[in-house]
C-alpha cells in the first residue's frame, strides 16, 4: 500500500506540472548583448561536394544526388574562447554562398563545433566536459509536398580549433570552412498507382521486431548518441509517421516520401499509405537490405490497392469491455494492494496512433488533481514517475504511431481502493484514441468499488467455520465478523485475519499447565497443551446466522446448518485373522504387533472378552534379554535379527474432531523386575502398562528399534511435539490421549474409560497426511527399554471416538 500511495502522489504532482507546462525558448543569448561582436561568415562543404555531397535540399534522379544549401538554412555553431562560450545559429545566404552571424570580438584560442539543423526550441549547448547538440529526430516527420525536409537530416561537422585567430577565422586568416558528415541513412519511398485526386494524409513506416528506426533526440560530440531512457521509456521507436504541410499533400498517383533512419540492416519494413478520404494501402518489403550512414536507398511501391481503414478499436480479453468491473484486490508478498485480474486492454489502430488520452472520472483521483493522462506526449508526467516499472503503462514512444498497444491499468486501478474510495462508488477511465486519419474512438472503462460480501465455508474440523470476506476496502478502519445460532440472542465474535479476507470460528481451547489429571511418570517433562471446552465453536445440528461489519455497516450472509459428522469406526480387535495375532506383521494393514520368532505370543486374540490379549514374554528364546513386553499398535513390525523395529503410523481420514477416545481394558501389572537398557522404573517398583492415541501430521513413519542393542527412536507424545527432530521419522503431533495403567489384579471384564485429547495444534486437521494416527498399547510403559514386569498382562478391547 505504501508503494501505491507513493505512485499516486507522484501522479498528482505530475498532473499539476502538466497543467502549467508551457513552451520555453532554450536558446542562449546572442553575442553582442553583453559585449562587442563582429560579423562572421562561415563556409560549409564536404569532400566531393556534388553528387555525393552534404545538402539540406536534395533532388534525386534515380539514385543520384544533386546537392545544394537552401536560402535560410541554419546551422548551430558552438564556440568557446577565454572570454566567452555559447551556441548561436548561422543562417545561409544564397547570394554569398555563406552562413552568417556575429561572434565575440576576440583573438586567440577558439574551439568550434557545428551541427545541422539548428532549432530555437531545442536546447543546444556546450558543457565543460563535451560539446552536446540536440536535434529533433523523432518518429513524426513533415514534408512540403514531395520535397525533402532537412530538419530531420542531422549533420555533424569536424571540430575546428585555432591558437591565435580572430572570430570566425582559422589560423591562416581564412573564413572557417566546416566539413559535415551525415549521421543517418536516407530511405526514399516512391509511391504510384493511385489517382491524382486521392491525396495522402500520412505515410507510416514500421520496422518489425521493434528494430528502432528513430530516436526522440540525438546527441553528438565527435559521434552520435541516442538519449537514454526516461523512467523506463526509451526514446527509440520502430515507427516513423510522415505527414504533409497544409495544402501540400501529394497524390497517390505520384508521391516521394523521405525517411532519415538509423543505420542498420532491415528486413520486413512495412509501408502504409493513408489517404485523406480514409483509405489505406500497405506493403511489406521482405528483402533484407542494409541502410548505411550517408547512403540513399530507393524503394518503389507501385500499384497499391486501397481499402477502407478501420477506426481505432479496443478489446479487453476475457472481459466485457462495456460492463462495470468490480475492483477486487488482494495483498502481494510485500503487502501491496493488487488487482485480482488483468486490466490490460488491447488497442488496435490500423492507421497508426496519433493521439492517446485518458479522461478520469473518480472522486478520489480527481480530488488529487488527477483528471486526465496524455499517454501520447505528456513528458511532464513521464518525467515524474516510471510508467513501465511502477504503473505498467505504455506511453510516449511506446505508443506513438503504433498500430497496436496495451492500455494496462492493472497496477493503477487498485490505487483507488488504497485511497479509501467509498463502497459502490464508480470510477471511469475514458480512453480516447485518435489515428492518423483524424478519427477518434472513445471507450469508457468502468470500475466499481463493490459492497463487501461474506460467505460461509466449512473449517478444518467439524467444530470450526471459515467466513470468506470479499471486497472489504483496504481503507476500512474497523472490520468485524459475528455469528450466533438462530435460537440465541447473543452474538459471538469470529477472528478476522490481518488482510480482512478470512474470518475463523474455532472452539475454545483452555490452556493447561502441565499438571496432568491422569497417571504418568513424566509429569515434570510434560509439554503444555490445550483441551477442548464443552459447547464451544460450531455445534453440530445447529443453524447459524452471521454478519460482516465494516466501519459500522452490516452485510449479512445466508444461514447455514452444521451437519452431524463422525469419523469412521476404528477396526475391531474381535477378528482372529488380524496380522497382529500372527508373526507376519511386515505388511499389517492396520493393527500390528511384535510377534516374532523369539516371542510369538506377545499379542493374541482372547475370545472370552472379544479382545486382544497382550502378554509379556520372559523365558525361552527371550531369556538373553530378560523381557519382551506384550504390545499392539497401528503400524508394521520387522525383526530381521535380535533387534526389531516398529514403524508407527497409519493413514486415517479425519472428519470430526473427537474430544476423547473411549478405551476398554483389563490388566494385571506387577513390579518392574527387568532393566536390560536401564531402569526407567526402579527395580521392584510398581510397573505401568500404557495406552495412547496420537493424532499426527506425518510424511513418514516413526521408526523405533529395540532388542539386544540400545533402543533408538523412542518417543512419547506427552513430552515432545515433534518426534522427527532426532532423525527417526515422524513429524508434527496434533493431539494425543494417554493412559497409564497400574492395576495389579484382573477383574475378569473390560473396564471402560474415556481419555481426553490434549491438543498441541488444534487448528490442524491432518486428513491429507500420509500418516495421521498412532495407537500404541504395551504391557510395560517403558517396554522399548526392556524395562518392566515379566508377568504383565493387558487385555485391550475396541476403541471408540467420543465427541
Amino acid at each position: 500500500m505504501k508503494r501505491n500511495l507513493r505512485i499516486i502522489l507522484a501522479l498528482a504532482v505530475a498532473a499539476s506540472i502538466a497543467a502549467c507546462t508551457k513552451d520555453i525558448d532554450n536558446t542562449t543569448a546572442k553575442p553582442g548583448e553583453d559585449g562587442v561582436t563582429v560579423p562572421v561568415e562561415i563556409s560549409a562543404s564536404t569532400p566531393g561536394q556534388g553528387e555525393t555531397g552534404t545538402r539540406t535540399s536534395i533532388d534525386i534522379d534515380g539514385n543520384t544526388f544533386v546537392t545544394r544549401w537552401s536560402d535560410g538554412d541554419q546551422m548551430a555553431v558552438s564556440y568557446k574562447n577565454a572570454s566567452k562560450e555559447g551556441t548561436v545559429p548561422f543562417t545561409y545566404e544564397k547570394a554569398s554562398g555563406k552562413f552568417k552571424n556575429s561572434l565575440t570580438a576576440y583573438t586567440g584560442e577558439w574551439t568550434y563545433n557545428a551541427f545541422i539543423p539548428y532549432y530555437a526550441s531545442a536546447p543546444t549547448h556546450t558543457s565543460s566536459e563535451k560539446t552536446v547538440f540536440q536535434t529533433t529526430f523523432s518518429n513524426h516527420r513533415t514534408q512540403h509536398g514531395n520535397s525533402f525536409n532537412y530538419l530531420y537530416d542531422p549533420l555533424l561537422a569536424t571540430q575546428i580549433t585555432t591558437t591565435g585567430a580572430a572570430a570566425g577565422k582559422d589560423d591562416m586568416g581564412n573564413d572557417l570552412n566546416f566539413e559535415f558528415q551525415r549521421l543517418t541513412s536516407i530511405l526514399k519511398c516512391k509511391i504510384s498507382g493511385g489517382s491524382e485526386s486521392q491525396k495522402i494524409k500520412a505515410v507510416l513506416l514500421t520496422s518489425p521486431n521493434e528494430t528502432p528506426v528513430s530516436s526522440s533526440f540525438i546527441r553528438s560530440n565527435s559521434s552520435m548518441e541516442t538519449t537514454p531512457s526516461t523512467n523506463g521509456v526509451s526514446p527509440l521507436s520502430n515507427v516513423i509517421a510522415v505527414t504533409f504541410e497544409d495544402g501540400t499533400a501529394p497524390s497517390t498517383a505520384n508521391a516521394e516520401v523521405y525517411f532519415n533512419m538509423l543505420p542498420a540492416t532491415y528486413s520486413g519494413l512495412q509501408i502504409d499509405v493513408i489517404t485523406e478520404d480514409g483509405k489505406i494501402a500497405g506493403r511489406k518489403y521482405t528483402t533484407p537490405f542494409n541502410l548505411a550512414a550517408e547512403e540513399l536507398t530507393v524503394l518503389n511501391f507501385n500499384n497499391l490497392t486501397f481499402r477502407n481503414v478501420a477506426k481505432p478499436s479496443l478489446v479487453w480479453p476475457d472481459q466485457d469491455i462495456n460492463a462495470s468491473h468490480k475492483i477486487t484486490t488482494t495483498k502481494d508478498a510485500d503487502n501491496n494492494t493488487v488487482l485480482t485480474y488483468s486490466a490490460a486492454i488491447e488497442i488496435n489502430v490500423p492507421a497508426g496512433i496519433a493521439g492517446l488520452t485518458v479522461d478520469i472520472t473518480s472522486q478520489e483521483l480527481n480530488a488529487m488533481g488527477i483528471t486526465s493522462l496524455d499517454l501520447f506526449n505528456d513528458e511532464a508526467i513521464l518525467d515524474a514517475i516510471p510508467y513501465k516499472s511502477e504503473l505498467g503503462l505504455d506511453c510516449s514512444t511506446l505508443v506513438q504511431y503504433k498500430k497496436s498497444t496495451l492500455f494496462d491499468i492493472t497496477k493503477l486501478v487498485p490505487m483507488i481502493a488504497d485511497l479509501g474510495a467509498a463502497m459502490n462508488s464508480e470510477h471511469i477511465f475514458t480512453v480516447n484514441v485518435t489515428d492518423l486519419t483524424g478519427r477518434t474512438t472513445s471507450q469508457p472503462i468502468k470500475f466499481v468499488i463493490p459492497n463487501p460480501t461474506i460467505a460461509y465455508e466449512a473449517g478444518a474440523w467439524n467444530d470450526m467455520a471459515n467466513f470468506k470476506l470479499n471486497y472489504v476496502p483496504a481503507s476500512a478502519k474497523s472490520v468485524a465478523v459475528q455469528y450466533k445460532t438462530t435460537d440465541e440472542t447473543q452474538w459471538h465474535d469470529a477472528t478476522v485475519n490481518s488482510t480482512n479476507t478470512l474470518a475463523t470460528v474455532t472452539p475454545d481451547f483452555g490452556e493447561f499447565i502441565p499438571t496432568p489429571d491422569w497417571t504418568t511418570l513424566e509429569a515434570a517433562n510434560i509439554k503444555p497443551y490445550k483441551r477442548l471446552r464443552e459447547n464451544t465453536g460450531i455445534v453440530a445440528g445447529k443453524t447459524y446466522q452471521y454478519k460482516l461489519i465494516v466501519d459500522g455497516t452490516e452485510f449479512t450472509g445466508s444461514n447455514f446448518t452444521v451437519p452431524t459428522v463422525e469419523n469412521n469406526a476404528l477396526p475391531t480387535l474381535n477378528n482372529t485373522g488380524l496380522s497382529c495375532y500372527t508373526n507376519d506383521n511386515k505388511t499389517a494393514e492396520w493393527w500390528g504387533s511384535g510377534n516374532n520368532y523369539y516371542a510369538s505370543s506377545l499379542c493374541k486374540p482372547y475370545a472370552a472378552l472379544n479382545c486382544a490379549l497382550l502378554k509379556a514374554a520372559s523365558g525361552g528364546l527371550v531369556a538373553f534379554v530378560g523381557l519382551a513386553p506384550g504390545n499392539l499398535f497401528t503400524g508394521t513390525f520387522n525383526r530381521p535379527s535380535t533387534n526389531g523395529t516398529v514403524y508407527f503410523g497409519r493413514p486415517y481420514t479425519w472428519q470430526a474432531r473427537p474430544k476423547a477416545v473411549k478405551i476398554r481394558y483389563d490388566a494385571k501389572i506387577g513390579v518392574a523386575n527387568n532393566g536390560k537398557h536401564g531402569w526407567k522404573i526402579a527395580e521392584n517398583q510398581q510397573d505401568y502398562a500404557r495406552i495412547f492415541v496420537a493424532i499426527v501430521n506425518w510424511d513418514k513413519t516413526r521408526d523405533v528399534t529395540s532388542g539386544t542393542s540400545s533402543p533408538t527412536g523412542c518417543w512419547d507424545p506427552e513430552t515432545t511435539t515433534d518426534p522427527s527432530a532426532d532423525g527417526y521419522g515422524g513429524g508434527e503431533i496434533v493431539a494425543y490421549a494417554s493412559c497409564w495403567i497400574a492395576q495389579t489384579e484382573l477383574t475378569g471384564s473390560l473396564t471402560e474409560t474415556e481419555i481426553p485429547f490434549n491438543w498441541y495444534k488444534p487448528e490442524v486437521n491432518p486428513s491429507s497426511a500420509k500418516y495421521s494416527i498412532v495407537i500404541s498399547c504395551s504391557t510395560s510403559a517403558y517396554g522399548d527399554y526392556l524395562n518392566g514386569g515379566k508377568n504383565n498382562e493387558l487385555y485391550v478391547g475396541d476403541f471408540e471416538w467420543v465427541y
